[in-house]
């Protein structure tokens, strides 16, 4: 059901070894942080120890943090976008290129200000790879190159999601090296975790839970449209999933009138 499609999707794209989440300050929530209040940056003692690690070739992170961009999102009441390096999100089935390519975007994010446009984006402002959009930023105005445009949503860099957008990481995915001893990342992991306050989950539990919601939702979305709205006011994170799947309400109820199942379409 959809615990197993939940379970493939978490498995072939936020994988990690271990996952710390990063609390928001005063009791805020992460639904409430990825829709415009920032996290405040890391703390420079708890960057300094994660940069150790990975400088000595214990372990290999990556940070995922939450930002609004209306207008270059999926949409009205999805416009969350994200700061995560690129190169995480090559070779996940999730977040095709529909136009260029990941493995192309790599000089136009390591070239300045670039960003990936979800496909409705692109289309709506319609631009393509290698174009420039002039975005307003909490910098001020900053013109971005097209990266790429996938099927997901909008990104950027962690760098220029900080710079630009004051967007600190809501999310540390930590995977262990080859030839490292992952169970002596493991009690680092741990350690620094109590020591600065971090959330340490199961990250395959996390995100299959994060794509139960997802699927739980779409399916009573498929038994009556009334869910829509506290479906989109309540799960900020994962609008863009959502919208995704009201872009093509059109076809879904084609294929319904057609006489396909529920579980076919």
């Amino acid at each position: 059901g959809s615990s197993r499609v939940s379970q493939g999707i978490a498995a072939s794209t936020f994988t990690a070894d271990f996952l710390l989440l990063r609390a928001p300050p005063g009791g805020l929530s992460l639904e409430q942080a990825a829709s415009g209040v920032s996290l405040p940056p890391m703390p420079p003692d708890l960057k300094a120890e994660l940069d150790g690690l990975e400088e000595r070739g214990e372990a290999e992170i990556a940070t995922l943090a939450m930002f609004q961009l209306p207008g270059y999102s999926l949409g009205p009441g999805a416009d969350a976008a994200f700061a995560l390096n690129p190169d995480f999100l090559l070779d996940k089935p999730l977040f095709r290129a529909m136009e260029g390519s990941w493995d192309e975007a790599q000089r136009y994010f390591a070239a300045g200000p670039a960003i990936a446009l979800p496909e409705t984006a692109a289309r709506r402002l319609r631009v393509h790879p290698g174009d420039t959009v002039s975005i307003q930023t909490l910098e001020g105005e900053v013109p971005f190159k097209v990266a790429v445009i996938d099927t997901m949503g909008a990104f950027v860099s962690p760098e220029v999601g900080e710079e630009y957008f004051h967007a600190s990481p809501h999310f540390l995915l930590i995977n262990t090296p080859p030839g490292q001893d992952k169970e002596a990342l493991q009690t680092k992991v741990e350690a620094i975790a109590r020591a600065n306050g971090l959330f340490k989950v199961d990250p395959n539990q996390f995100w299959s839970n994060f794509y139960d919601t997802i699927f739980g939702s779409l399916l009573a979305l498929f038994g009556g449209l009334s869910s829509l709205s506290g479906l989109v006011a309540g799960l900020s994170i994962v609008n863009t999933l959502v919208a995704s799947v009201l872009e093509r309400q059109r076809e879904i109820g084609t294929l319904r009138a057609l006489g396909m199942a529920r579980g076919q379409v």
